[in-house]
């Protein structure tokens, strides 16, 4: 189960400062777009570990890990 800090699971929190992208969206970036935003990602979610968040690694950061692109299906 998440860490629960103010009612909100820590999973949570990581998804209020997530940004996610369609495959649409994810083509339009240029690739100094994607590679800052790689970064970003993968800064923010080493800092909520760092903070004392022990969190299940989120399924775009593992994405991000393993080389893969981090956009959502689109409906």
């Amino acid at each position: 189960m998440a860490e629960v800090r103010s009612g909100m699971s820590v999973v949570q929190a990581f998804d209020e400062v997530a940004v996610y992208f369609s495959s649409s969206e994810w083509r339009s970036l240029s690739s100094s777009q994607r590679e800052l935003y790689r970064s970003v990602m993968r800064e923010t979610y080493q800092c909520m570990l760092a903070a004392g968040c022990h969190i299940q690694k989120p399924e775009i950061i593992s994405r991000l890990e393993d080389g893969g692109d981090p956009w959502l299906e689109e409906d």
